[in-house]
């Protein structure tokens, strides 16, 4: 969209909700427009006030005015993206849920039922790594947590889905639930930029256990954490 008519579009809504499906992020906003935001690998909203000089990695600003009667100071959400990966977009929020990339994302995994998430796996013939990061099978676990919850399931990121036996797969759908709930209590992972809105760090990475943690000793048996390139994304595991 052009940034001018972006703008005009924009100016003078007010945010109605914010929800999410996968890693997509869905601003409702008056009148009925949604921005929908996709962070990647680099981007994330920053708090800040109009008194900042954007930077060459801020590629989007939006001032918010208080309704208030006593004046409040305006505050200025800033878009920032150092590999510029992400994107926002202004469409109408009746339009979301027909896009493409929305329709092929599959369960939620801290909604999908036992049954359902046996099926899902049991039946594939493809590694368990690169099955749990498959955003059309499972919306919204990334790198850090599908090595987290195999090693807490005990499986190795090798193992072929169909292999492994069904009380291992409900033990992994526990462990998935498990970790995404305590990363999202203790405000996400950081393990190079991130930060949230804030601009303080996540907190998760105090509880991981073998992400990152190439070469240093299981907390379970104390052999060497090993990291492996498994379909081209790395996989943290003791074996």
């Amino acid at each position: 969209q052009n940034p001018r008519s972006f703008s005009r579009d924009i100016r003078g809504r007010k945010v109605i909700d914010v929800r999410r499906r996968g890693k997509h992020l869905f601003i409702d906003l008056s009148d009925g427009l949604s921005l929908w935001c996709h962070l990647r690998m680099t981007g994330r909203f920053v708090d800040s006030d109009e008194s900042y000089k954007l930077d060459k990695h801020d590629h989007a600003y939006f001032d918010f005015v208080s309704s208030a009667k006593k004046k409040k100071k305006n505050t200025r959400i800033i878009w920032r993206d150092v590999r510029k990966f992400g994107h926002i977009r202004l469409l109408p929020t009746a339009q979301i849920a027909e896009q493409k990339e929305i329709l092929r994302l599959g369960a939620e995994p801290l909604e999908i039922s036992l049954k359902d998430f046996v099926q899902l796996f049991s039946a594939r013939k493809g590694v368990i790594k690169p099955a749990l990061l498959d955003q059309h099978l499972l919306a919204g676990v990334g790198n850090i947590y599908a090595d987290e919850a195999l090693f807490a399931a005990k499986i190795h990121p090798l193992t072929r889905c169909c292999d492994i036996p069904n009380e291992k797969l409900k033990k992994l759908r526990t462990e998935i639930r498990r970790i995404l709930s305590l990363a999202i209590k203790r405000m996400g992972t950081t393990v190079d930029n991130y930060s949230g809105v804030n601009g303080n760090p996540g907190e998760f990475q105090r509880y991981l256990k073998v992400y990152g943690r190439e070469g240093e000793p299981c907390v379970n048996c104390g052999a060497e954490i090993i990291r492996q390139v498994i379909a081209q994304r790395s996989a943290h595991f003791c074996e």
